[in-house]
C-alpha cells in the first residue's frame, strides 16, 4: 500500500538522496534517458533540510520505503544552491497570462522508482503538493530538459503548460506553471 505525506524526518531525506542517486542523469544509461527520464541537479542532506524547513518535500512510501518525491521549494530559499540561482532569476523574469509570476512554489525535482513506476504515483505526488500548499501559493513551476521526454509527457498530463524555453551551457529547457488558481 502506498502512503503520501510531507517529509517529517531524516530518514525520510536520506531515503530521498538515495533515489535521487539512482536516477540522477550520470547514472542512467544514455540510451535509457528517453524512456526512463532522469534528475538533473544532485543535493545534499544539508539543502534537503533547508529546503524542507519551510516546504516539506511530497513523498510516496511502501512498506516504509520512500518510492518517489517531490521537492518543494519557497523562493525564499532562492540564493541557498548556487547552481539554482538562474532558474530563480528566470522564474522572476517571466510573465503568465500577461502579468509577473508572484507567489510561486518552485517543483526543485520529481521522482518515481524504476519499479513503482505507471501506478499514477508521479500525478498523486503532484496532487498532494497542491493539496498542502496550494492555499499558500498560486502557481507552481520548474523547468525540464527538453531531452527528458517521460518528464515532460507527465507534467502535461498533470495540467503543466510550457510558458517558456530556453537554452543554456548544460541543455534545452521548457519552464512549464501549473495554475493553481
Amino acid at each position: 500500500m502506498y502512503t503520501f505525506s510531507l517529509s517529517s524526518t531524516e530518514e525520510h531525506l536520506l531515503q530521498i538522496l538515495e533515489l535521487q542517486s539512482k536516477n540522477i542523469k550520470q547514472a542512467v544509461a544514455t540510451n535509457n534517458q528517453h524512456k526512463e527520464g532522469f534528475v538533473t541537479v544532485k543535493h545534499d542532506l544539508n539543502k534537503l533540510s533547508l529546503l524542507a524547513s519551510k516546504t516539506p518535500h511530497a513523498i510516496v512510501t511502501y512498506n516504509q520505503s520512500v518510492v518517489g518525491y517531490a521537492l518543494a521549494m519557497d523562493s525564499e530559499y532562492k540564493n541557498s544552491i548556487p547552481e539554482l540561482v538562474p532558474m530563480f532569476q528566470l522564474f522572476d523574469s517571466l510573465n503568465y497570462q500577461g502579468k509577473p509570476i508572484e507567489n510561486y512554489l518552485v517543483m526543485g525535482q520529481i521522482c518515481v522508482d524504476k519499479n513503482h513506476r505507471k501506478k499514477g504515483l508521479f500525478k498523486q505526488l503532484y496532487h498532494h503538493l497542491m493539496f498542502n500548499y496550494s492555499q499558500q501559493y498560486n502557481y507552481i513551476i520548474t523547468e525540464i530538459s527538453k531531452d527528458n521526454t517521460p518528464s515532460n509527457h507527465a507534467h502535461h498530463k498533470v495540467g503543466f503548460r510550457n510558458i517558456h524555453t530556453f537554452r543554456d551551457d548544460i541543455d534545452h529547457w521548457n519552464v512549464v506553471l501549473w495554475d493553481w488558481k
